[in-house]
């Protein structure tokens, strides 16, 4: 009931249900991923703070490491400004998981989210020894071109990104600020309009529509429109209700 209530872009009554569902367990370990969507509504509370606490806390309740949830507490370690913290789950994601494109993919994310593009490149190289064809692996190549202001590089590995994966509205959404930012205005503002197509509650498609419209009043209505889905979303990539 809690994933459907976050489905339902009802976060408060998905927290209360998975609150619920982790005092009826009682001695039993809890499931992995009702901590994962916990966090994840924390996080997009900005309750960064309560997010980073429960990661840290998730290995004595489940009694191992998860993936996903390491990465969730680095992202909230980051987010705090603990970066002890934030290091800690870096190291164990990369000594545990260090074939994985999806931690890959969090490692090159929150380099570049912090500005530090040169361990960016350093966990891509080694995420490109055995990973070159995923979507994830060309979005991530894309803002590192970006980071090194190379934006003809990054509008050809999102186009890669999108003909993989043509069903994510990050990487429409970020093509459209790409062309936007390069001066080809109209591509910029149909690849916003096609991100919103393919997810009408992507957060990262009404953002990009707010940048890249022409029309002032489409662009405020866009802006308050990411406003009250950043209320309501939360991210449920990874996680289903088995």
């Amino acid at each position: 009931e809690g994933y459907i209530h976050a489905l339902l872009r009802e976060k408060e009554k998905s927290f209360d249900y998975l609150k619920a569902s982790l005092q009826k367990q009682k001695d039993k370990p809890p499931y992995a991923s009702s901590l994962l969507l916990m966090i994840r509504i924390m996080r997009s509370n900005c309750q960064t703070a309560e997010a980073l606490q429960l990661a840290s806390n998730s290995y004595y309740l489940l009694n191992r490491y998860d993936k996903n949830i390491c990465i969730e507490g680095m992202y909230a370690a980051a987010e705090k400004g603990d970066m002890t913290q934030m290091d800690f789950f870096f190291q164990k994601l990369k000594k545990h998981y260090k074939n994985d494109s999806t931690v890959m993919e969090a490692l090159t994310k929150i380099n570049l989210m912090l500005g530090k593009t040169k361990n960016a490149s350093d966990c891509f190289q080694t995420w490109s020894e055995f990973d070159k064809e995923s979507p994830e692996f060309f979005f991530c190549c894309s803002q590192l071109c970006l980071a090194a202001q190379d934006t003809s590089e990054a509008i050809k590995n999102l186009i890669l990104a999108i003909q993989l994966d043509p069903s994510n509205p990050e990487y429409i959404a970020n093509l459209a600020t790409v062309f936007f930012k390069t001066g080809a205005k109209e591509k910029a503002y149909d690849q916003a309009r096609s991100a919103i197509r393919v997810d009408p509650y992507s957060i990262h498609a009404w953002l990009a529509l707010g940048m890249v419209s022409p029309d002032d009043a489409e662009a405020r209505d866009a802006l308050s429109k990411a406003v009250e889905l950043r209320k309501n979303v939360v991210d449920l990539s990874g996680l289903s209700i088995i």
